[in-house]
Protein backbone atom coordinates (compact mmCIF):
# COMPACT_ATOMS: atom_id res chain seq x y z
CA UNK A 1 0.00 0.00 0.00
CA UNK A 2 2.73 2.34 0.89
CA UNK A 3 4.64 1.11 -2.88
CA UNK A 4 1.56 2.54 -4.30
CA UNK A 5 0.81 5.50 -2.43
CA UNK A 6 4.71 6.38 -3.28
CA UNK A 7 4.29 5.89 -6.74
CA UNK A 8 1.20 7.82 -6.85
CA UNK A 9 2.82 10.93 -5.86
CA UNK A 10 5.51 10.66 -8.00
CA UNK A 11 3.04 10.78 -11.01
CA UNK A 12 1.37 13.67 -9.46
CA UNK A 13 4.85 15.84 -8.98
CA UNK A 14 5.48 15.19 -12.27
CA UNK A 15 2.75 16.47 -13.67
CA UNK A 16 3.02 19.20 -11.31
CA UNK A 17 6.40 19.78 -12.88
CA UNK A 18 5.24 19.88 -16.43
CA UNK A 19 2.39 22.00 -16.22
CA UNK A 20 4.84 24.41 -14.42
CA UNK A 21 7.51 24.34 -16.95
CA UNK A 22 4.83 25.11 -19.88
CA UNK A 23 3.07 28.08 -17.83
CA UNK A 24 6.60 29.09 -17.92
CA UNK A 25 6.84 28.44 -21.75
CA UNK A 26 3.53 30.54 -22.28
CA UNK A 27 3.98 33.27 -19.91
CA UNK A 28 7.36 33.80 -21.93
CA UNK A 29 5.94 33.55 -25.04
CA UNK A 30 3.50 36.12 -24.75
CA UNK A 31 5.19 38.73 -23.27
CA UNK A 32 7.74 38.30 -26.03
CA UNK A 33 5.20 39.07 -28.52
CA UNK A 34 3.35 42.15 -26.48
CA UNK A 35 7.10 43.36 -27.01
CA UNK A 36 6.80 43.25 -30.89
CA UNK A 37 4.28 45.94 -30.31
CA UNK A 38 5.42 49.49 -31.78
CA UNK A 39 2.13 51.29 -31.84
CA UNK A 40 -0.11 51.81 -28.89
CA UNK A 41 -3.39 50.52 -28.72
CA UNK A 42 -6.35 51.76 -29.70
CA UNK A 43 -9.46 51.99 -28.39
CA UNK A 44 -12.75 51.01 -30.19
CA UNK A 45 -16.10 51.08 -29.26
CA UNK A 46 -18.81 48.56 -31.29
CA UNK A 47 -19.83 50.96 -33.87
CA UNK A 48 -16.85 52.67 -34.12
CA UNK A 49 -15.38 49.07 -34.93
CA UNK A 50 -18.13 48.69 -37.68
CA UNK A 51 -17.79 51.98 -39.19
CA UNK A 52 -14.27 51.75 -40.01
CA UNK A 53 -14.91 48.51 -41.73
CA UNK A 54 -17.06 49.70 -44.05
CA UNK A 55 -14.79 52.56 -45.02
CA UNK A 56 -11.48 51.24 -45.09
CA UNK A 57 -11.89 47.43 -45.60
CA UNK A 58 -9.87 45.68 -48.74
CA UNK A 59 -12.89 44.06 -49.91
CA UNK A 60 -15.17 46.53 -49.55
CA UNK A 61 -12.65 48.80 -51.73
CA UNK A 62 -12.31 45.97 -54.27
CA UNK A 63 -16.53 46.08 -54.53
CA UNK A 64 -16.51 49.27 -55.01
CA UNK A 65 -14.09 49.21 -58.15
CA UNK A 66 -15.74 46.48 -59.58
CA UNK A 67 -19.13 48.51 -59.61
CA UNK A 68 -17.69 51.30 -61.17
CA UNK A 69 -15.94 49.32 -63.83
CA UNK A 70 -19.57 47.86 -64.36
CA UNK A 71 -21.31 51.33 -64.06
CA UNK A 72 -18.68 52.29 -67.14
CA UNK A 73 -19.12 48.62 -69.05
CA UNK A 74 -22.99 50.09 -68.68
CA UNK A 75 -22.53 53.59 -70.18
CA UNK A 76 -20.36 52.12 -73.26
CA UNK A 77 -23.13 50.02 -74.12
CA UNK A 78 -25.24 53.23 -74.28
CA UNK A 79 -22.47 54.63 -76.53
CA UNK A 80 -22.84 52.03 -78.78
CA UNK A 81 -26.04 54.01 -80.63
CA UNK A 82 -23.91 56.38 -81.59
CA UNK A 83 -23.57 56.29 -85.75
CA UNK A 84 -20.25 54.70 -86.46
CA UNK A 85 -17.90 57.01 -88.36
CA UNK A 86 -14.42 55.47 -89.62
CA UNK A 87 -11.89 56.80 -91.76
CA UNK A 88 -9.59 55.44 -94.51
CA UNK A 89 -6.65 55.63 -96.74
CA UNK A 90 -3.74 54.08 -99.10
CA UNK A 91 -1.60 54.13 -101.52
CA UNK A 92 -0.78 52.02 -104.33
CA UNK A 93 2.39 51.98 -106.51
CA UNK A 94 1.57 49.11 -109.89
CA UNK A 95 4.40 47.76 -111.45
CA UNK A 96 4.01 47.37 -115.31
CA UNK A 97 1.17 45.59 -116.80
CA UNK A 98 2.09 42.31 -119.55
CA UNK A 99 0.07 41.88 -121.94
CA UNK A 100 -0.17 38.86 -124.24
CA UNK A 101 -1.17 38.78 -127.98
CA UNK A 102 -3.85 35.70 -127.86
CA UNK A 103 -3.15 33.14 -125.30
CA UNK A 104 -0.33 34.26 -124.58
CA UNK A 105 1.71 34.90 -127.68
CA UNK A 106 3.70 37.76 -127.77
CA UNK A 107 4.13 40.68 -124.94
CA UNK A 108 4.81 43.89 -124.02
CA UNK A 109 4.27 45.96 -121.22
CA UNK A 110 2.32 48.98 -120.84
CA UNK A 111 2.38 51.41 -117.41
CA UNK A 112 -1.09 51.29 -116.20
CA UNK A 113 -3.40 54.15 -117.28
CA UNK A 114 -2.98 56.89 -116.59
CA UNK A 115 -0.15 55.96 -114.19
CA UNK A 116 1.54 53.44 -111.50
CA UNK A 117 -0.12 55.54 -108.79
CA UNK A 118 -3.44 54.93 -106.89
CA UNK A 119 -4.60 55.78 -103.56
CA UNK A 120 -7.50 57.33 -101.75
CA UNK A 121 -8.88 58.65 -98.94
CA UNK A 122 -12.54 58.89 -97.25
CA UNK A 123 -14.76 59.28 -94.30
CA UNK A 124 -17.37 56.15 -93.69
CA UNK A 125 -20.68 56.15 -91.19
CA UNK A 126 -23.04 53.86 -90.74
CA UNK A 127 -25.89 53.91 -88.28
CA UNK A 128 -27.82 51.02 -87.58
CA UNK A 129 -31.95 51.46 -86.93
CA UNK A 130 -32.56 47.81 -86.48
CA UNK A 131 -31.01 44.65 -85.47
CA UNK A 132 -33.42 42.46 -83.72
CA UNK A 133 -33.49 44.78 -80.50
CA UNK A 134 -30.08 43.52 -79.98
CA UNK A 135 -28.89 46.53 -79.24
CA UNK A 136 -31.55 47.56 -76.76
CA UNK A 137 -30.78 44.16 -74.96
CA UNK A 138 -27.02 44.56 -74.89
CA UNK A 139 -28.01 48.07 -73.14
CA UNK A 140 -30.26 46.06 -70.66
CA UNK A 141 -27.84 43.37 -69.59
CA UNK A 142 -25.16 45.78 -69.16
CA UNK A 143 -27.49 47.70 -66.91
CA UNK A 144 -27.97 44.62 -64.80
CA UNK A 145 -24.36 43.97 -64.57
CA UNK A 146 -24.24 47.44 -62.81
CA UNK A 147 -27.06 46.83 -61.05
CA UNK A 148 -25.69 43.36 -59.48
CA UNK A 149 -22.40 44.97 -58.87
CA UNK A 150 -23.85 47.94 -56.90
CA UNK A 151 -26.07 44.91 -54.77
CA UNK A 152 -22.19 43.22 -54.98
CA UNK A 153 -21.25 46.27 -53.22
CA UNK A 154 -23.91 46.78 -50.95
CA UNK A 155 -23.54 42.90 -49.49
CA UNK A 156 -19.77 43.44 -49.04
CA UNK A 157 -20.25 46.17 -46.92
CA UNK A 158 -23.28 44.37 -45.03
CA UNK A 159 -21.16 41.30 -44.57
CA UNK A 160 -18.08 43.05 -43.44
CA UNK A 161 -19.79 44.91 -40.86
CA UNK A 162 -21.47 41.61 -39.92
CA UNK A 163 -17.53 39.71 -39.80
CA UNK A 164 -16.40 42.86 -37.73
CA UNK A 165 -19.20 42.39 -35.18
CA UNK A 166 -18.28 38.68 -34.92
CA UNK A 167 -14.81 39.52 -33.91
CA UNK A 168 -15.12 42.20 -31.82
CA UNK A 169 -18.08 40.02 -29.99
CA UNK A 170 -15.12 37.45 -29.95
CA UNK A 171 -12.82 39.67 -28.48
CA UNK A 172 -15.31 40.59 -25.70
CA UNK A 173 -16.01 36.89 -24.62
CA UNK A 174 -12.34 36.25 -24.37
CA UNK A 175 -11.96 39.83 -22.44
CA UNK A 176 -14.51 38.45 -19.80
CA UNK A 177 -13.02 34.82 -20.32
CA UNK A 178 -9.68 36.30 -18.67
CA UNK A 179 -11.54 38.54 -16.30
CA UNK A 180 -12.98 34.95 -15.31
CA UNK A 181 -9.84 32.98 -15.68
CA UNK A 182 -7.94 35.40 -12.83
CA UNK A 183 -10.79 35.12 -10.99
CA UNK A 184 -10.43 31.68 -10.39
CA UNK A 185 -7.00 32.03 -9.69
CA UNK A 186 -7.14 34.04 -6.76
CA UNK A 187 -9.41 31.88 -5.56
CA UNK A 188 -7.43 28.45 -6.31
CA UNK A 189 -4.41 30.38 -4.88
CA UNK A 190 -6.15 31.14 -1.65
CA UNK A 191 -7.33 27.80 -1.99
CA UNK A 192 -4.25 26.02 -2.04
CA UNK A 193 -2.45 28.34 0.96
CA UNK A 194 -5.40 27.04 3.02
CA UNK A 195 -5.30 23.37 1.67
CA UNK A 196 -1.41 23.97 2.29
CA UNK A 197 -1.58 25.24 5.58
CA UNK A 198 -4.42 21.98 6.91
CA UNK A 199 -1.61 19.80 5.62
CA UNK A 200 0.91 21.32 7.80
CA UNK A 201 -1.22 20.27 10.35
CA UNK A 202 -1.85 17.19 9.28
CA UNK A 203 -5.62 17.64 8.41
CA UNK A 204 -5.48 16.69 4.74
CA UNK A 205 -3.65 14.46 2.58
CA UNK A 206 -0.25 15.00 0.15
CA UNK A 207 -3.28 14.19 -2.61
CA UNK A 208 -5.50 17.09 -1.60
CA UNK A 209 -1.97 19.47 -1.50
CA UNK A 210 -0.79 17.98 -5.26
CA UNK A 211 -4.28 18.43 -6.15
CA UNK A 212 -4.79 21.99 -5.49
CA UNK A 213 -1.15 22.80 -6.89
CA UNK A 214 -2.61 20.99 -10.44
CA UNK A 215 -6.23 23.29 -9.79
CA UNK A 216 -3.81 26.40 -9.90
CA UNK A 217 -1.80 25.79 -13.19
CA UNK A 218 -4.56 24.46 -14.54
CA UNK A 219 -6.14 27.90 -14.60
CA UNK A 220 -3.35 29.22 -15.37
CA UNK A 221 -3.14 27.46 -18.02
CA UNK A 222 -6.33 28.39 -19.31
CA UNK A 223 -5.77 32.06 -18.89
CA UNK A 224 -2.53 32.56 -20.70
CA UNK A 225 -4.46 30.15 -23.58
CA UNK A 226 -7.11 33.10 -23.36
CA UNK A 227 -3.93 35.44 -24.48
CA UNK A 228 -2.90 33.93 -27.13
CA UNK A 229 -6.60 33.35 -28.29
CA UNK A 230 -7.27 37.17 -27.79
CA UNK A 231 -3.96 37.84 -29.90
CA UNK A 232 -4.99 35.68 -32.68
CA UNK A 233 -8.64 37.06 -32.90
CA UNK A 234 -7.07 40.86 -32.21
CA UNK A 235 -4.90 40.26 -35.60
CA UNK A 236 -8.61 38.80 -38.03
CA UNK A 237 -9.34 42.32 -36.91
CA UNK A 238 -6.51 44.12 -37.49
CA UNK A 239 -7.41 42.55 -41.27
CA UNK A 240 -10.70 43.30 -41.38
CA UNK A 241 -10.14 46.84 -39.88
CA UNK A 242 -6.87 47.20 -42.11
CA UNK A 243 -4.76 48.57 -39.36
CA UNK A 244 -1.07 47.09 -39.33
CA UNK A 245 -0.40 43.58 -38.20
CA UNK A 246 0.46 43.59 -34.56
CA UNK A 247 -1.35 46.57 -33.73
CA UNK A 248 -3.45 45.99 -30.36
CA UNK A 249 -7.01 46.90 -30.27
CA UNK A 250 -8.86 47.45 -27.03
CA UNK A 251 -12.56 47.00 -27.10
CA UNK A 252 -14.31 49.40 -25.08
CA UNK A 253 -17.98 48.03 -25.21
CA UNK A 254 -17.55 45.53 -22.80
CA UNK A 255 -21.12 45.06 -20.93
CA UNK A 256 -22.88 48.28 -22.98
CA UNK A 257 -24.83 45.67 -25.63
CA UNK A 258 -28.79 46.21 -25.51
CA UNK A 259 -31.18 42.91 -26.00
CA UNK A 260 -34.22 43.31 -28.17
CA UNK A 261 -37.13 41.54 -27.04
CA UNK A 262 -38.72 39.10 -28.72
CA UNK A 263 -41.79 41.57 -30.09
CA UNK A 264 -39.25 44.32 -31.07
CA UNK A 265 -37.31 41.18 -32.94
CA UNK A 266 -40.38 40.10 -34.67
CA UNK A 267 -40.90 43.59 -36.40
CA UNK A 268 -37.28 43.56 -37.57
CA UNK A 269 -37.95 40.43 -39.27
CA UNK A 270 -41.43 41.19 -40.67
CA UNK A 271 -40.54 45.35 -41.74
CA UNK A 272 -36.86 44.37 -43.34
CA UNK A 273 -35.80 44.86 -46.84
CA UNK A 274 -35.62 41.87 -49.55
CA UNK A 275 -32.38 40.26 -48.94
CA UNK A 276 -29.05 40.43 -50.76
CA UNK A 277 -29.65 37.00 -52.02
CA UNK A 278 -33.31 37.07 -53.29
CA UNK A 279 -32.51 40.45 -55.21
CA UNK A 280 -29.53 39.37 -56.91
CA UNK A 281 -31.32 36.08 -57.63
CA UNK A 282 -33.86 38.26 -59.30
CA UNK A 283 -31.26 40.28 -61.15
CA UNK A 284 -30.06 37.16 -62.55
CA UNK A 285 -33.34 35.84 -63.92
CA UNK A 286 -33.73 39.29 -65.79
CA UNK A 287 -30.14 38.65 -67.24
CA UNK A 288 -30.83 35.46 -68.13
CA UNK A 289 -34.17 36.42 -69.87
CA UNK A 290 -32.47 38.90 -71.72
CA UNK A 291 -29.32 36.67 -73.13
CA UNK A 292 -32.58 34.68 -74.59
CA UNK A 293 -33.58 37.83 -76.55
CA UNK A 294 -30.39 38.23 -78.10
CA UNK A 295 -29.94 35.08 -79.09
CA UNK A 296 -33.31 35.46 -80.53
CA UNK A 297 -32.00 38.41 -82.37
CA UNK A 298 -29.76 36.69 -84.19
CA UNK A 299 -32.29 35.32 -86.40
CA UNK A 300 -33.67 38.80 -87.36
CA UNK A 301 -32.13 41.11 -89.99
CA UNK A 302 -30.30 44.40 -89.72
CA UNK A 303 -31.04 47.76 -90.96
CA UNK A 304 -29.01 51.10 -90.92
CA UNK A 305 -28.72 53.73 -92.85
CA UNK A 306 -24.72 53.65 -94.37
CA UNK A 307 -23.01 57.23 -96.01
CA UNK A 308 -19.90 58.18 -97.29
CA UNK A 309 -17.80 60.54 -98.81
CA UNK A 310 -14.03 60.09 -100.33
CA UNK A 311 -11.29 61.32 -102.37
CA UNK A 312 -9.89 58.57 -105.07
CA UNK A 313 -7.38 58.96 -107.06
CA UNK A 314 -7.57 57.90 -110.40
CA UNK A 315 -10.98 58.59 -111.81
CA UNK A 316 -11.98 55.27 -112.73
CA UNK A 317 -15.39 56.25 -113.42
CA UNK A 318 -14.43 56.66 -116.70
CA UNK A 319 -12.43 54.77 -119.38
CA UNK A 320 -9.87 54.88 -119.71
CA UNK A 321 -8.85 56.15 -116.32
CA UNK A 322 -8.23 60.01 -116.41
CA UNK A 323 -5.54 61.18 -113.91
CA UNK A 324 -7.85 63.19 -111.95
CA UNK A 325 -8.36 63.43 -108.51
CA UNK A 326 -12.21 62.16 -107.78
CA UNK A 327 -14.11 63.10 -104.72
CA UNK A 328 -17.58 61.62 -104.69
CA UNK A 329 -20.31 60.23 -101.97
CA UNK A 330 -23.15 58.43 -101.23
CA UNK A 331 -26.11 57.95 -98.72
CA UNK A 332 -28.28 54.68 -98.39
CA UNK A 333 -29.70 51.93 -96.10
CA UNK A 334 -27.87 48.70 -95.80
CA UNK A 335 -29.92 45.41 -94.88
CA UNK A 336 -28.11 42.47 -93.85
CA UNK A 337 -29.84 39.02 -92.83
CA UNK A 338 -27.78 35.86 -91.77
CA UNK A 339 -30.01 32.91 -93.54
CA UNK A 340 -27.78 30.48 -91.80
CA UNK A 341 -28.79 31.65 -88.54
CA UNK A 342 -32.24 29.75 -88.69
CA UNK A 343 -30.49 26.78 -88.54
CA UNK A 344 -27.35 27.39 -86.71
CA UNK A 345 -29.05 29.77 -83.81
CA UNK A 346 -31.46 26.89 -83.06
CA UNK A 347 -29.87 25.51 -80.24
CA UNK A 348 -28.17 28.65 -78.51
CA UNK A 349 -32.00 30.15 -78.26
CA UNK A 350 -32.66 26.80 -76.30
CA UNK A 351 -29.53 26.80 -74.31
CA UNK A 352 -30.83 30.51 -73.19
CA UNK A 353 -34.62 29.01 -72.32
CA UNK A 354 -32.93 26.29 -69.97
CA UNK A 355 -30.54 29.02 -67.97
CA UNK A 356 -34.03 30.87 -67.92
CA UNK A 357 -35.67 28.66 -66.24
CA UNK A 358 -32.50 27.62 -64.31
CA UNK A 359 -32.34 31.27 -62.59
CA UNK A 360 -35.72 30.72 -61.87
CA UNK A 361 -35.50 27.60 -59.82
CA UNK A 362 -32.58 29.28 -58.50
CA UNK A 363 -34.21 31.90 -57.32
CA UNK A 364 -37.41 29.74 -55.48
CA UNK A 365 -34.76 27.95 -53.83
CA UNK A 366 -33.56 31.12 -52.21
CA UNK A 367 -36.56 32.58 -51.41
CA UNK A 368 -37.21 29.42 -49.65
CA UNK A 369 -34.12 29.13 -47.83
CA UNK A 370 -34.16 32.85 -46.84
CA UNK A 371 -37.66 32.26 -45.28
CA UNK A 372 -35.93 29.21 -43.11
CA UNK A 373 -32.76 31.03 -42.09
CA UNK A 374 -35.24 34.27 -40.65
CA UNK A 375 -37.43 31.38 -38.82
CA UNK A 376 -34.68 29.63 -37.32
CA UNK A 377 -32.52 33.17 -36.10
CA UNK A 378 -35.67 33.91 -34.35
CA UNK A 379 -36.06 30.90 -32.53
CA UNK A 380 -32.38 31.23 -31.74
CA UNK A 381 -32.43 34.89 -30.58
CA UNK A 382 -35.48 33.85 -28.24
CA UNK A 383 -33.56 30.49 -26.98
CA UNK A 384 -29.91 33.18 -26.56
CA UNK A 385 -32.63 34.99 -24.43
CA UNK A 386 -33.88 32.28 -22.37
CA UNK A 387 -30.75 31.09 -21.70
CA UNK A 388 -29.54 34.60 -20.47
CA UNK A 389 -32.59 34.35 -18.07
CA UNK A 390 -32.02 31.04 -16.33
CA UNK A 391 -27.76 31.41 -16.52
CA UNK A 392 -28.37 34.72 -14.48
CA UNK A 393 -29.87 32.60 -11.84
CA UNK A 394 -27.72 29.58 -11.79
CA UNK A 395 -25.01 32.06 -11.10
CA UNK A 396 -26.61 33.03 -7.78
CA UNK A 397 -27.30 29.48 -7.10
CA UNK A 398 -23.46 28.44 -8.52
CA UNK A 399 -21.87 30.78 -6.11
CA UNK A 400 -23.85 29.81 -2.87
CA UNK A 401 -23.30 25.80 -3.67
CA UNK A 402 -19.76 26.69 -3.99
CA UNK A 403 -19.71 28.49 -0.14
CA UNK A 404 -21.52 25.67 1.00
CA UNK A 405 -18.99 22.84 -0.26
CA UNK A 406 -16.16 25.24 0.71
CA UNK A 407 -17.62 25.42 4.17
CA UNK A 408 -17.62 21.48 4.00
CA UNK A 409 -14.57 20.89 3.18
CA UNK A 410 -12.64 22.83 5.18
CA UNK A 411 -14.75 21.85 8.01
CA UNK A 412 -13.42 17.95 6.47
CA UNK A 413 -16.90 17.52 5.82
CA UNK A 414 -16.61 17.10 2.20
CA UNK A 415 -14.12 15.72 -0.44
CA UNK A 416 -11.79 18.14 -2.43
CA UNK A 417 -12.81 17.04 -5.57
CA UNK A 418 -16.67 18.32 -4.92
CA UNK A 419 -15.12 21.77 -3.43
CA UNK A 420 -13.37 21.58 -7.37
CA UNK A 421 -16.08 20.23 -9.11
CA UNK A 422 -18.28 23.31 -7.50
CA UNK A 423 -15.28 25.74 -8.13
CA UNK A 424 -15.70 25.00 -12.02
CA UNK A 425 -19.13 24.70 -12.04
CA UNK A 426 -19.48 28.40 -10.42
CA UNK A 427 -16.93 29.41 -13.35
CA UNK A 428 -19.30 27.87 -16.03
CA UNK A 429 -22.12 29.40 -14.88
CA UNK A 430 -20.64 32.57 -15.28
CA UNK A 431 -19.24 32.09 -18.30
CA UNK A 432 -22.44 30.51 -20.01
CA UNK A 433 -24.20 34.26 -19.12
CA UNK A 434 -21.50 36.07 -20.83
CA UNK A 435 -21.54 34.03 -23.68
CA UNK A 436 -25.78 33.75 -23.55
CA UNK A 437 -25.44 37.84 -23.92
CA UNK A 438 -22.94 37.80 -26.63
CA UNK A 439 -24.56 34.96 -28.91
CA UNK A 440 -27.99 36.90 -28.36
CA UNK A 441 -26.37 39.99 -30.07
CA UNK A 442 -23.94 37.96 -32.64
CA UNK A 443 -27.85 36.45 -33.54
CA UNK A 444 -29.12 40.02 -33.53
CA UNK A 445 -26.55 41.52 -36.29
CA UNK A 446 -26.99 38.16 -38.09
CA UNK A 447 -30.89 38.86 -38.19
CA UNK A 448 -30.26 42.54 -39.44
CA UNK A 449 -27.93 40.94 -42.53
CA UNK A 450 -30.47 38.75 -43.22
CA UNK A 451 -32.97 41.81 -43.52
CA UNK A 452 -30.31 44.29 -45.04
CA UNK A 453 -30.62 46.70 -41.81
CA UNK A 454 -27.11 46.31 -40.63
Amino acid sequence: MEERMGTFKRIWKRKIRTNCAMIVLLGGFVPGLLAQETDPPVQLSFLEAIDRGARENHLVKSAMEEFQAAESEHMAAKDDVWPRITANGGYQRFTKVQLYEGVLGESHQITKPPNANAGNLGLETYFNLYSGKKQQSAIQLAGFKSDLAALDQQDRVAMTKLEIAQHYLDLVRIYHLKKLAKEQIVRAERRLANIRSLYDNGKVTKSDLLRAELMLSQVALQYNSAENDYRIGNEKLNVLLDFPNGHMIVPTDTTAFVKVDSVAIREVLEKGEVPFPVQKSGIRTAVAKVQTKLAKGDNLPSVGLLGTYGLNYPNNLVFPPQDQTLGVGFIGAKVTYDLSALYRNDNKVKAAKFRERETELDRAYVEKQIAEQKQSLQFKYLEALNRIAVTQESIEQAKANYKIINTKYFNQLALLTDLLDADNLYQQTKYDFILAHINAVAIYYKILYLTVQI
